[in-house]
């Protein structure tokens, strides 16, 4: 329920909220979910894309952001980080 409820506020962030507080909601999210970053960015992209873009900077973010979810999920699963 916690990871669905992560990746609606993270698909829809880029479309409620201004960019800093979008970033802030995705990164959130993928601490949760971490595919969540990856997604979001991928569906900001696709949606405010313009041909004078040529480096997907969302989805670089959203993949960072999935990175950096990965990496906080393993430090907690093997109890480096306390939960």
């Amino acid at each position: 329920m916690t990871k669905a409820v992560a990746l609606i506020l993270a698909l829809a962030s880029p479309f409620l909220f201004p960019s800093v507080l979008a970033v802030a909601v995705v990164f959130g999210a993928s601490l949760v979910f971490p595919p969540a970053g990856l997604l979001a960015g991928v569906l900001a992209d696709a949606a405010y894309r313009t041909p004078f873009v040529a480096v997907p900077y969302a989805t670089l973010l959203g993949l960072l952001s999935t990175l950096v979810g990965y990496a906080v999920q393993h430090l907690i699963r093997t109890r480096i980080m306390g939960a």
